[in-house]
């Protein structure tokens, strides 16, 4: 109340996706980051993204983090995969790999900060997907950034511990994302990427979000990725 630099938004009976729309219509800066509420930053975790987007005139600049497991133990995780992106290098894109920019950083949108008016220029509506989560975003955004930077340090803790999502709204992200990406203009070029990114998360959400594929909708699930492949 006392900061005019800040502006409380308030939306009645509206999900995450829309109050990040209506945040960024409103945003009034020249760069913007999602937070989650609960998670704990790096006193420098802005200093340090905005120095890796304005010094490299990027897009977005993404960092690591950790997830605090059921024992209460903070372990660091790689979001940034660089085992995909020549070696030392601090800027890449899409050109740099194909294959992989739609897994290049972790599909979460918490450990990225960006340029207000790349966001504003991506294609936020899309007709016929009725539900458009974070992955959906997070990984086409790195897809069509034509630079992204990186900083190689754990700057934010999540409370995450790999929770169990709604199988539905698994299908709804992968497809959406891979509908984005085919919109995309270098959409031929990284059409392994479009091609393996279902298959990673459908194999990541039967093993890891599965427990008793005896349930409906277990076998609804399995037999939705049978008939998808």
């Amino acid at each position: 109340e006392s900061d005019s630099r800040f502006t409380v938004l308030e939306l009645a009976h509206e999900d995450i996706c829309a109050a990040r729309k209506e945040a960024l219509r409103s945003a009034r800066g020249e760069y913007a980051i999602f937070l989650n509420p609960g998670d704990q930053f790096d006193p420098g975790l802005l200093e340090k993204l905005y120095a890796a987007v304005a010094e490299n005139q990027a897009d977005l600049a993404a960092c690591n983090y950790s997830a605090v497991n059921a024992w209460g133990r903070a372990v660091p995780q790689q979001a940034v995969h660089t085992v995909w992106i020549s070696a030392g290098a601090s800027v890449f894109s899409w050109r740099d790999c194909p294959d992989y920019i739609l897994r290049v950083i972790d599909p979460i949108l918490w450990n990225r900060l960006y340029r207000t008016e790349f966001l504003r220029n991506l294609d936020l509506e899309l007709p016929g997907i009725v539900s458009d989560p974070e992955i959906s975003l997070a990984a086409v955004s790195v897809a069509a950034a034509e630079r992204i930077s990186f900083v190689p340090e754990t700057l934010i803790c999540t409370k995450m511990d790999n929770p169990v999502k709604d199988l539905d709204e698994i299908r709804n992200s992968v497809f959406a994302a891979v509908e984005r990406a085919k919109r995309l203009p270098q959409r031929e070029e990284i059409r392994h990427a479009i091609t393996s990114f279902p298959i990673n998360h459908f194999i990541a959400a039967l093993s890891r979000q599965i427990r008793d594929f005896s349930s409906p909708e277990a076998s609804w699930f399995y037999q939705m990725v049978h008939e998808v492949f």
